[in-house]
């Protein structure tokens, strides 16, 4: 099962056996993981257009970017961002598990939902 601490785990082993956790600010991790996430929001734009038919280019008129394909793309560009997110937090200390969770039960309070995590 794939966990929090194990991808933290493994993603601070093979981003220090590339280039080392602290080579980069804490502003270089955010704008990389911002970056991602301009990807993705890319890629949800084309997802709309395709729902409204209202695609322009010769590729999306064509077919040659099916929905599955965007999706497929959407998929692996928050996966990128999640991956960036998490060094963000390793650069700075930060337990990106612990983090959410007090996050998302401090709404749930705020806004009398029951979800706790």
């Amino acid at each position: 099962m794939l966990t929090f601490s194990k991808i933290r785990e493994m993603n601070v082993a093979r981003c220090n056996q590339w280039q080392g956790i602290s080579t980069w600010t804490v502003m270089e991790w955010g704008c990389a993981m911002a970056g991602e996430a301009g990807e993705a929001c890319n890629v949800a734009k084309k997802i709309r257009r395709i729902e409204q038919d209202i695609a322009k280019r010769a590729e999306e008129i064509m077919g040659k970017i099916s929905m599955d394909r965007q999706q497929s793309k959407l998929a692996e560009e928050c996966a990128d961002t999640f991956i960036y997110l998490d060094l963000l937090c390793a650069s700075q200390g930060i337990d990106l598990e612990a983090a959410i969770q007090r996050k998302f039960n401090r709404v749930s309070i705020e806004y009398g939902f029951p979800q706790r995590l």
